[in-house]
């Protein structure tokens, strides 16, 4: 039977069911209002909705979501009044089961649930070009059957040799050692060929199906017995996959003692459609936030005898649902707190900002100014000669109220001069900000003397001694403030005795977070311009004889 061109066929042949039918010429509504967490965003939608017979389901009111929203969190009101119940209608899957399940002859045909994907350009340029290979494949098609004819005729011929004259077998030989071979390399060339062009196709339906499944609309009926002719205000909301990055640029000003801290958001939503003049709200913390504090597992300490194995206790198990548990509840009214200008509004345990009206289109990152912020801060240069010749410049800020700034790229300037980036994340009054290095403030390190050994003719205690002298330079035309580090050693055993002589005397301190929580000696202390300041600083470890002692630091 002689097939209808590929797309002929698709033209000619839509596959419905009664729930398909009931979307077509659906699309979901704008919402009104968006609140992006770092990785999603939560949509509320208003809308006038009017009662329509749903085919086997009675009357409702019909709400049609995007393929990438999340039913779990929908939830809805009809005239502020919230639902009492709700259904989903199942569409009919277009997956690749369903493709082996709709075919005729060697061609697929496709369920189409909505009027819509029939006008989508990138479906339709997928369509066209399975369309040309499946002409292909028809055309090595019959070139195939052309070929096998052509050599059962040959064939044929051989099987009436009995029938021919020595002169005729003769002149039978040559001319299938003329076309024979040919036939034969041609169908074997036509077969591999064809089995290519049927894989490609394969892979091109399989394509059509995932893209065909992904945009596969969800729809939800909420049971409503009111007239056709007056509709109702349906207000309902849902979460789907978005993102909220947030970016920082962080100018210090040393001279000044000023740091400007810049926050952006990088907002992408992925619906497929624009929304315009669509309320826009940023939370500071992510919606699986865990609730409450993990569970200790016990500490139990136990004996037993020689023979046996101590008893350790299993440790408690939990499933991440008892700690994470959805926050979705957690409801804002976004009117209350829409605004014209970006505004942050601290809330129980987290900050939401209000952007006000914006218009952001579908698959486009779009970045929104939130905050312009200006601090005192105090600067100085931290040093770590043993690790560094050079000075970081470092400031230190201390406020009267928290900063909140969740994690992000953050660029870092010295008097509008870029310096670098790095993630940044503050959540305090306290934070320690690190501007990269200064070749005019170095503090080198000398050895003045090394030196190890035993105590006396007969000792039973050793030692080993350090003798560092460290310089520290200003060569900026103003005075700066330094602090120099060194780490400071710590003995794990009580034999082991450390004794420190240093001029000026340190101080004893921890670095910060960033730095690993190291306790160090820290001298701290102001240099003016082009002053030059020495520190003595000498470090003994004493011992038994009987101890091997092992330095912890290059010797």
């Amino acid at each position: 039977m002689k097939r209808l061109p590929y797309f002929a066929l698709f033209l000619s042949l839509h596959v419905f069911n009664v729930s398909v039918a009931v979307a077509a010429a659906s699309l979901p509504i704008a919402p009104v209002s968006a609140l992006f967490y770092p990785n999603e965003v939560s949509l509320t939608v208003e809308g006038k909705l009017t009662p329509q017979d749903i085919p086997g389901h009675g009357r409702g009111l019909k709400v049609v979501l995007p393929p990438q929203a999340s039913r779990e969190t929908f939830s809805v009101t009809v005239d502020d009044v919230p639902a009492n119940s709700f259904y989903w209608l199942e569409q009919k899957s277009r997956a690749k089961d369903s493709l082996r399940k709709n075919r005729v002859g060697n061609t697929t045909v496709y369920s189409v649930p909505t009027l819509e994907q029939e006008n989508d350009p990138a479906r339709r340029e997928m369509l066209a070009a399975i369309a040309s290979l499946q002409e292909e494949a028809d055309k090595i098609e019959a070139s195939l059957q052309s070929t096998e004819t052509r050599i059962a005729l040959w064939q044929s011929t051989q099987a009436r040799e009995k029938d021919l004259s020595p002169d005729q077998l003769i002149q039978l030989d040559t001319a299938f050692s003329q076309h024979l071979p040919e036939l034969l390399e041609a169908r074997a060339k036509g077969t591999r060929t064809s089995q290519e062009i049927q894989s490609r196709l394969k892979r091109m339906e399989e394509e059509l199906a995932e893209y065909d499944e992904s945009r596969v609309q969800h729809i939800v009926i909420i049971p409503f017995e009111g007239p056709a002719e007056k509709s109702v205000l349906a207000r309902y909301s849902y979460i789907m996959p978005g993102s909220c990055q947030t970016a920082y640029r962080l100018t210090a000003y040393p001279a000044t003692g000023i740091l400007d801290i810049e926050q952006d958001a990088f907002l992408l939503q992925t619906s497929g459609v624009t929304w315009k003049d669509v309320d826009i709200f940023i939370s500071t913390t992510r919606r699986d936030t865990a609730l409450r504090p993990s569970v200790f597992t016990p500490w139990l300490i136990s004996h037993a005898t020689k023979d046996e194995a101590p008893s350790v206790p299993a440790a408690r198990t939990y499933s991440p649902r008892d700690q994470a548990a959805t926050v979705s509840e957690r409801t804002v009214d976004m009117k209350m707190l829409s605004r014209n200008e970006p505004a942050a509004e601290e809330k129980g345990t987290f900050r939401l900002w209000s952007l006000g009206k914006r218009t952001i289109d579908s698959n486009v990152t779009v970045n929104l100014p939130l905050a312009k912020d200006q601090y005192k801060a105090r600067y100085y240069y931290t040093l770590q000669p043993s690790l560094n010749a050079k000075g970081f410049l470092t400031a230190d800020l201390s406020l009267d109220k928290a900063l909140e700034l969740p994690l992000g790229k953050a660029r870092f300037f010295v008097d509008n001069v870029a310096i670098g980036e790095q993630p940044l994340s503050i959540n305090g009054n306290k934070a320690t900000l690190f501007f990269g290095t200064d070749p005019q403030v170095t503090a080198t390190m000398r050895d003045v003397k090394r030196s190890s050994g035993e105590q006396g003719f007969l000792s039973k205690e050793q030692t080993l001694s350090w003798h560092w002298e460290i310089t520290v330079r200003n060569t900026r035309s103003r005075s700066i403030d330094v602090a120099v580090q060194d780490p400071l050693p710590d003995a794990h055993d009580t034999a082991i005795k450390v004794t420190v002589e240093s001029k000026p005397k340190p101080e004893t301190a921890t670095t910060t977070a960033q730095l690993g929580q190291a306790k160090v000696y820290a001298w701290n202390f102001s240099l003016q311009p082009g002053e030059v300041k020495v520190i003595d600083h000498k470090v003994q470890v004493s011992a038994p004889a009987d101890k091997q002692i092992n330095p912890g630091r290059q010797r």
